[in-house]
């Protein structure tokens, strides 16, 4: 029930071996509730020790008890979005994004230890996209970033090479489409 799982999750915050990182997994409950069931021990590995290898390793664990949580999901994607496999990242955001707008800045920013950490991580998914212009996958996960932060016109123009490249990606068109809309004018 709702007040026995609450209390478990206060009591897996609780077990957290660091305090910056019980922290921001209270910030990340507080507006993430799902990404609790994955685990101190995954907050812990990414967030503290920067091991988004151990993290992925042990995401994938727990979508074989939820496969269906797109919590779960996106925070695989930002695994993988970690570890630069971002052909992989982009598979994982599709379908989340397809049922959802994915997270806000906050929520990314509570699993990190600070910005400046993911700002490096931005940083080397754009140089991969500047080096590999046609890299669609990639275009797709910047856009992503680039939406948790607000900055929609810099999403729109990843998202529009994303629709030319892969016209049949339902996912990247919506999102363009819902970027990009202007609604006509009533003149009589």
């Amino acid at each position: 029930g709702g007040c026995a799982s609450q209390l478990s999750d206060q009591f897996r915050l609780a077990r957290c071996l660091n305090d910056r990182c019980r922290q921001r997994a209270r910030i990340a409950w507080r507006h993430q509730p799902a990404i609790l069931v994955v685990g101190d021990d995954i907050l812990w590995a990414a967030d503290v020790a920067g091991d988004y290898q151990q993290a992925l390793g042990l995401t994938n664990e727990t979508l074989k008890q939820l496969p269906s949580d797109a919590a779960v999901h996106e925070f695989r994607a930002l695994c993988l979005f970690a570890l630069g496999e971002y052909g992989q990242a982009a598979a994982a955001l599709n379908p989340v994004l397809a049922v959802g707008p994915g997270w806000d800045w906050t929520t990314l920013m509570s699993l990190y230890p600070s910005t400046d950490v993911y700002t490096a991580q931005l940083r080397k998914l754009e140089e991969y996209v500047k080096a590999k212009l046609d890299a669609a996958d990639a275009r797709f996960v910047l856009a992503y970033h680039y939406l948790t932060m607000g900055h929609k016109d810099a999403a729109a123009k990843q998202l529009e090479y994303v629709v030319k490249a892969v016209p049949n990606d339902a996912v990247a068109k919506q999102m363009y489409d819902g970027l990009t809309y202007k609604p006509a004018d009533d003149a009589p």
